[in-house]
């Protein structure tokens, strides 16, 4: 996930703010301000790990988190 896939999927989420998007992963605000640009503060870069990138996924289909009660 790049970080202007990371700021697409913000706004189809209807995230409006960074706190609401680090709100519903579960990180804190300054992540995602690291995330959004692709740089940390100091400069080094900040990938999104695979594991963020799926929890956006679950997130934008709307998936509860697991374990889900299937079949019901």
């Amino acid at each position: 996930m790049t970080p202007e896939d990371f700021k697409n999927w913000r706004a189809h989420c209807g995230f409006k703010s960074q706190r609401i998007a680090a709100e519903a992963l579960g990180l804190s605000v300054g992540t995602i301000e690291n995330y959004e640009p692709g740089v940390r503060r100091d400069g080094n870069p900040a990938p999104i790990p695979y594991t963020v990138a799926l929890a956006c996924s679950a997130l934008a289909m709307n998936l509860p988190p697991w374990p889900a009660k299937l079949g019901s």
